[in-house]
């Protein structure tokens, strides 16, 4: 079975038990995670999308069950696989504390909504934004483009400031926001 969950599988959250998110498509995938846009499907009528980040490192054979569990194929590969989710979470923890912390990096950083366990992996539910990966974005100008570079760079800084180092700046780690140029 595919390692990702694929458009139409459900999952729920076992701390929450008023709906299922229903896979929607996947957005993205890094060395460590998939991304997927979800719909939450709420008892009480009230559906809302969220973007779902699922651990579920490339570098480690894995394979999907019919439940929809991530299992790992041998003891080494399940000793990587605990080893690289607990930097996994570490990580989510510094970015809800940026957020929360910082305010310069607060509508540049993913809102967390939740965290939680399920199908033998980690999820982080996040808030969707307008925009697209900056990857898929054609600049109309030089100036549009400057500024873009500028919002960029200072986003950047402002990590490092908070002793961040971010090391994985690419076009499609950046999110470009539909409505402006001049934050991401």
């Amino acid at each position: 079975m595919n390692r990702y969950l694929q458009p139409g599988a459900t999952l729920k959250n076992p701390d929450d038990q008023s709906g299922e998110y229903r896979i929607k498509n996947i957005i993205g995938t890094g060395t460590t995670c998939v991304v997927y846009l979800a719909d939450f499907v709420s008892k009480n009528g009230v559906d809302t999308e969220h973007i779902l980040k699922e651990y579920n490192p490339r570098t480690i054979p894995l394979d999907r069950s019919e439940d929809g569990s991530l299992l790992t194929r041998s003891e080494k590969d399940e000793v990587a696989f605990k080893s690289g989710l607990v930097r996994f979470t570490e990580g989510i923890e510094k970015q809800a504390k940026v957020r929360r912390e910082c305010s310069e990096l607060k509508n540049s950083t993913s809102n967390i909504q939740s965290t939680f366990e399920t199908n033998q992996t980690y999820y982080v539910d996040m808030t969707p934004m307008e925009g697209q990966s900056y990857d898929k974005v054609t600049e109309t100008s030089l100036y549009d483009l400057l500024r873009r570079m500028y919002a960029i760079t200072k986003v950047v800084k402002s990590y490092h400031d908070q002793g961040l180092l971010h090391l994985d700046i690419k076009p499609e780690n950046i999110f470009a926001l539909s409505d402006t140029v001049e934050m991401v």
